[in-house]
């Protein structure tokens, strides 16, 4: 891949040592002929500062875009850790919260299947019926949970 912004210098001094040239020009048909070389040449060193501008710009916003992701992936990771898988018993599973300092939430489940999709999904009691995710609807039956409420 070339350099845009390398090849545009380098067509910038070409374009000095053609006007260099032009000095010693006397008939008129070759300075008109150098004077179209050097707009073509011109025109192409133009094009090129414009395509790598637009190319910075890429660059840029990807970089942002990357910056905001890695910084959403450090907070996932820091309160991921705040739980720990919990078996329930019958092959239900939750994520149980479990903080490692002083507590800043209540005592909670979060839902296996948000949690696997980086996403903390606190269950919902449904009184007698059990517990239902309020973002993928999974639900815990109520007889599965017996006395291992969170605390």
């Amino acid at each position: 891949m070339s350099n845009p912004i390398a090849e545009a210098i380098q067509r910038s001094r070409g374009l000095t040592a053609r006007l260099k040239q032009l000095d010693g020009l006397e008939i008129y048909g070759e300075l008109m002929q150098a004077a179209a070389a050097l707009q073509e040449s011109l025109s192409e060193a133009l094009i090129l500062n414009a395509t790598s501008a637009e190319d910075k710009l890429t660059l840029l916003d990807r970089v942002q875009r990357l910056t905001e992701e890695n910084k959403d992936l450090k907070d996932w990771h820091a309160e991921s850790r705040e739980y720990q898988l919990e078996d329930l018993g019958y092959g239900c599973f939750v994520q149980s919260y479990k903080p490692t300092v002083e507590p800043s939430k209540p005592p909670h489940w979060a839902c296996t299947n948000c949690f696997s999709n980086l996403k903390i999904s606190i269950l919902q009691n449904k009184l007698r019926s059990g517990f239902q995710c309020p973002s993928c609807k999974f639900e815990l039956p109520g007889h599965l949970v017996g006395s291992k409420l969170p605390r």
